[in-house]
């Protein structure tokens, strides 16, 4: 019930919003505005309860229980006698179809309840680094086999612990992924309200972002393309504001501009290459009107994203000498014309692929529909004088900037098979304009789409592979604990018995060893059915940059036993004894493909 108190601020955050802005329609842009400090909320936080190792149930507790009263009055202090009420009105056929985005957002959010995070990246490192930053108490980094736990961006994470440590456990982590696509969807509908679209328009951007197959998918776990997507749509949004407004923009904007762009960027490293077009574009579009001058706003925009990151950058650069983090293999090492058209081709096929037999993964899911409505609308807005249709004049920029965003991605980013995930903010911001363009054809033709497109998404819906609601597997029928194992099912067993064995040996101090395979999140749901045991875990013997982490004194960690990890995903052998801190641990017990070894 304590995770009412985030959901508090963000209410009051909307209601203030709402009652600054006097425009009747301006709901949208509150709760866009309202997440955007809130985003901020979440980081000051965090940060601030990190630098004194403060991160635990009692502070956090304390700290959003004075930040909602200090909402809550400052809310009062600024509501106007004249309440405003929201204007819904829809027509029958539209509010079909939202009633069917309705659906899919209701059973998501079910499927993110009942179902744990089981994707192979949460148990790698988006879910251990939240348990180690609580047993920590503290974001700072700490030795570990699989460097991406401390430098990839963290604010998604952030909410994640926020929300475990209020709830007591990890029943509402996938909850993130799914309010992102919330977010999402009210956004892409003042997007497309911002390109003119009319209220049929609006309506199917947001059937059109509701139905987007690999975003279904996404809504119900704790991958973090969707919450990518909501800062970048956030973005979008400024980004029009300002256009529209040129010279004239408030400096409030600028900051909420700024602010959006920070939290996209502390989100996920992908945001580089999708912001960067959006930046172009506000720019260019400042210098016709601040000319010289377009230096103040860029600087105070420049600002405040820096600051937002400025504490990661800061742990990255001390631990890999680089603010963003060890490098990887997922840049091209050609680049060229070449490059890039065969990378486009590669990353759109993709997409090619029909819900008749599908996999339901949320690492592969194309979402052919989509890419087949956006070409076809491309076709549409190219021969528009041809076809006598009219449209803004800022539609052409926005879909050629969001169109820039995917060639970057593509220049840049070597291809590899699970790249549709990553295209998912690339959709999402494609359909305001699909809503625009589609909005003038017959009314019956634009329902008859969106009906094809909410019953094509069902199948998403119900037979996600990984969280299935049909079928003898389903999510209400399997345990837990089991679900949690859905990617790696030979390795239950040996992961329950090794915690069993530690604690019939009353070892609760425990290193790990597991090389660059730290599927290592299960371990600690385990450990956490002994509530009466306190485990501590720690990655021993580290042999990379977070090695430095190991040596310092109050990282002096003496574990009773080991958890060895030999896989060939570990590139580490079977061993019978190994060595740490002048301790010898010796092989106790053994099931392939791990082992305990306890300390002589």
């Amino acid at each position: 019930m304590l995770l009412i108190l985030p959901i508090i601020a963000l209410t009051f955050l909307y209601c203030i919003f709402y009652n600054l802005n006097n425009r009747n329609t301006s709901w949208r842009l509150s709760i866009i505005s309202s997440a955007v400090i809130w985003g901020l909320i979440v980081i000051a936080i965090t940060e601030s309860l990190s630098w004194f190792n403060l991160i635990r149930f009692e502070s956090l507790f304390s700290t959003w229980l004075v930040i909602d009263v200090v909402i809550i009055v400052f809310y009062f202090q600024i509501t106007s006698q004249n309440s405003r009420v929201i204007n819904l009105k829809q027509s029958k056929l539209s509010t079909l179809l939202l009633s069917g985005v309705g659906f899919i957002i209701v059973s998501t959010g079910l499927i993110g309840l009942v179902a744990p995070p089981n994707n192979w990246n949460s148990m790698d490192y988006h879910i251990p680094r939240v348990v180690h930053w609580i047993q920590n108490s503290s974001v700072a980094h700490y030795p570990v086999s699989y460097t991406p736990q401390l430098y990839q961006n963290p604010w998604f994470e952030y909410v994640i612990m926020h929300f475990q440590i209020l709830s007591g456990g990890d029943y509402f982590a996938n909850s993130v992924q799914w309010l992102s696509m919330i977010g999402c969807l009210i956004g892409v509908s003042l997007i497309a309200k911002q390109l003119e679209a009319n209220s049929l328009g609006q309506t199917f951007a947001t059937v059109a972002a509701a139905t987007i197959p690999m975003g279904i998918l996404q809504a119900s776990s704790t991958q973090n393309d969707y919450v990518e997507a909501f800062w970048l749509v956030c973005l979008a949004c400024y980004s029009l504001i300002i256009i529209d407004k040129g010279k004239k923009t408030t400096w409030d904007t600028y900051l909420l501009f700024g602010c959006s762009l920070g939290l996209c960027i502390l989100t996920k490293g992908t945001a580089y290459f999708y912001i960067l077009p959006f930046l172009i574009w506000v720019t260019l579009s400042q210098i016709k009107y601040l000319r010289f001058s377009v230096w103040k706003p860029a600087l105070f925009v420049a600002s405040f994203a820096l600051v937002i990151n400025i504490n990661h950058y800061l742990r990255n650069y001390f631990v890999f000498n680089s603010p963003l983090g060890e490098p990887g293999n997922y840049m091209n090492e050609i680049l060229g014309v070449n490059v890039i058209i065969s990378n486009i081709l590669r990353n759109l096929a993709l997409h090619i692929s029909t819900p008749i037999g599908f996999s339901g993964e949320e690492n592969g899911a194309g979402n052919l529909l989509h890419l087949l409505l956006t070409l076809t609308c491309i076709v549409i807005f190219i021969f528009r004088n041809q076809l006598k249709l009219k449209f803004p004049k800022q539609a052409g920029s926005y879909i050629l900037t969001v169109c820039t965003t995917f060639c970057i991605f593509c220049y840049l980013v070597k291809w590899q098979p699970w790249n549709a995930r990553l295209h998912l903010p690339f959709f999402v911001l494609l359909t305001p304009f699909l809503g625009l363009i589609l909005s003038n054809l017959p009314r019956k033709v634009i329902h008859s789409i969106a009906i094809v497109l909410i019953l094509s998404a069902l199948p998403w819906v119900f037979f996600n592979r990984y969280k299935p609601v049909i079928g003898s597997n389903n999510i209400f029928q399997t345990p837990r604990i089991e679900q949690y194992f859905k990617n790696r099912p030979e390795l239950q067993q040996p992961y329950i018995q090794a915690v069993q064995y530690l604690n019939s040996n009353q070892c609760y101090k425990v290193g790990l060893m597991m090389g660059q395979d730290t599927w290592e999140y299960p371990l600690w749901i385990i450990m956490q059915q002994y509530p009466e045991n306190e485990y501590t875990i720690r990655h021993v013997n580290v042999f990379n940059a977070s090695s430095v982490k190991e040596e310092l004194p109050e990282n002096n960690f003496k574990p009773c036993g080991l958890i060895y990890m030999y896989t060939k995903r570990s590139k580490l052998q079977k061993v019978e004894q190994i060595k740490y801190n002048n301790d010898t641990f010796v092989q106790g017990w053994d099931l392939a493909p791990v082992s305990v070894l306890m300390r002589k």
